[in-house]
């Protein structure tokens, strides 16, 4: 009997972290956006504007860079998968630190 440990990953699979990733480069874009032209929300950036502002041109870099990745398929399915979300967790609480904690709504974006 035979096992092999490489199983191939359904393309299904690539596809839904390509709309996740589409989705992390939305939101990125919204944010970078809204740094350029000096119209941030209330709550957003309120603690720490410089902050705020490298982590979401961060996150708008990571998000292009993603989509290489994803595209190449390599590493692996599930690295990506788990790189990506410890990213997405450490970004966005950076950025929710940045405004001002849990009111700003940020934890919205980590579920």
């Amino acid at each position: 009997m035979s096992f092999s440990l490489t199983t191939q990953t359904p393309a299904s699979a690539w596809r839904a972290l390509q709309y996740f990733n589409l989705y992390r480069f939305l939101v990125g874009f919204l944010f970078v956006s809204l740094v350029w032209i000096g119209q941030l929300p209330a709550p957003l950036g309120d603690s720490n504007k410089l902050l705020f502002s490298i982590s979401a041109h961060i996150y708008f870099f990571c998000a292009c860079l993603f989509w290489f990745f994803i595209n190449l398929k390599k590493p692996s399915y599930n690295l990506q998968v788990t790189g990506q979300v410890l990213f997405d967790i450490c970004v966005i609480s950076l950025m929710m630190y940045a405004s001002a904690g849990l009111t700003s709504g940020f934890g919205m974006l980590l579920i």
